[in-house]
């Protein structure tokens, strides 16, 4: 499955209310279907289309299109995510006014809310490190206003609380809130479910 063909099952999840094996179901022809009558729909989904379909450009070369489809991304949706950007497949946008810039990397099935910011921060420490931005893991969700700035890395299944500035790590399956952000574990896993899934003995043991 594509990466483009994700996010579109994603969002058919969120729009739809389609359950995952709905969606396998369903011909082809239904599914391109479901995504050209999403990118009609839901303006976010549209933002998600032009960045794959920007990226699409650049990894062939191709001259003026990336460029022109980043402008478009920008003036029509309100979302700015730079060349050096690398997003897994299920990307969820709820709405626009996002910004992801610098050299950023963000894994499979993560939501990103309105008004959030994922990039560099400040004056670079070293040069070759500055155009560093943040890694994000697969499941993370981006509540509304968040920040999360500079060369750090946010865990598999992280929560990011709104309005929160995360400026250090996040573990995996760990809440940060806060400004500056702390990181706290996940409330809906108990100790044991959560080092089972990070790995690692459970919290205060």
């Amino acid at each position: 499955m594509s990466y483009l063909e994700e996010d579109a099952r994603v969002y058919a999840q969120y729009h739809f209310l389609l359950f995952e094996k709905d969606w396998d179901e369903r011909p082809w022809w239904n599914r391109l279907w479901l995504g050209i009558d999403l990118a009609w729909r839901s303006q976010s989904f549209s933002a998600v289309v032009l960045y794959r379909l920007a990226g699409w450009c650049r990894r062939r070369r191709l001259p003026f299109l990336p460029t022109y489809l980043d402008k478009l991304l920008m003036g029509t949706q309100n979302v700015f995510i730079g060349g050096h950007v690398e997003i897994g497949p299920g990307l969820y946008i709820a709405h626009g006014n996002v910004v992801i810039d610098g050299v950023v990397r963000i894994g499979a099935r993560c939501v990103v809310n309105p008004w959030v910011t994922i990039g560099l921060r400040g004056r670079p420490r070293t040069p070759d490190r500055f155009v560093y931005g943040p890694t994000l893991g697969d499941d993370v969700y981006i509540g509304t206003g968040a920040m999360i700035l500079g060369d750090i890395r946010v865990g598999d299944g992280a929560v990011i609380a709104a309005n929160a500035v995360v400026i250090e790590d996040v573990p995996p399956y760990h809440v940060a809130v806060g400004a500056p952000a702390r990181a706290l574990p996940r409330r809906d896993l108990t100790p044991e479910e959560l080092a089972a899934l990070a790995g690692g003995e459970p919290p205060g043991r």
